[in-house]
């Protein structure tokens, strides 16, 4: 195996660390940093993408839907939201 490919994350460990994403996302969709913490719109993005990349597209599309019902009118959302 190559260095580049041994810097790769395994199978294994994307799947854990989304199937740990998915543990704290609620019910309405929010990915919060930790259970019952605030959600970071920014970090929610990246956390519904790392989803959507494997193959988790459900639990992908309710982050994205809690985002869009949340969007600003300028195209934005506040910095931090917390519960709902």
């Amino acid at each position: 195996m190559s260095p580049a490919q041994e810097a790769l994350a395994s199978r294994v460990d994307l799947w854990q660390t989304t199937a740990a994403i998915v543990a704290v996302q609620a019910a309405d969709g929010h990915i919060p940093w930790v259970p019952g913490g605030k959600a970071d719109p920014w970090n929610m993005i990246e956390a519904a993408m790392a989803l959507d990349s494997v193959g988790r597209h459900d639990e992908a599309r309710r982050a994205f839907s809690w985002l869009t019902e949340r969007q600003l009118a300028h195209g934005g959302w506040y910095s931090y939201y917390v519960g709902d």
